[in-house]
C-alpha cells in the first residue's frame, strides 16, 4: 500500500503536555503520549476526552516548543484514552 500523505510522518512515542484552550482557565497541562507528528500535524494518545473543533495548546516536554492546534478527529479506543488527530493552527 503506498503512502498518499502530503508529509512525512515521524513515528514515535513523545511524553508531551496539552491544554484545552478555554476549559481549564488555571492553565493547567495534562500528561499525552504522540503516535506520529508531521510539520502540519501529531496524533495523540490521550486520556481525557477531547471533541473535533477543539483548540489545544501542545508543549513538548523534550524541547522548550509549544504548538497550537485544532482536533480534526477523535476515537475512543478503551474506558478512558483516546487517540486524536490534530492540525497545527
Amino acid at each position: 500500500m503506498s503512502n498518499k500523505r502530503k508529509v512525512y510522518r515521524l513515528y514515535a512515542h513523545e511524553i508531551m503536555e496539552y491544554r484545552i484552550n478555554g476549559k481549564n482557565s488555571e492553565g493547567n497541562f495534562f500528561v499525552a503520549v504522540t503516535h506520529d507528528v508531521s510539520q502540519s500535524g501529531a496524533c495523540l494518545y490521550l486520556m481525557d476526552e477531547v471533541h473535533v473543533g477543539d483548540r489545544i495548546a501542545l508543549s513538548y516536554r523534550s524541547v522548550s516548543v509549544r504548538e497550537n492546534a485544532v482536533v480534526k478527529w477523535v476515537e475512543k479506543i478503551h474506558d478512558d484514552l483516546y487517540i486524536a488527530g490534530m492540525m497545527f493552527a
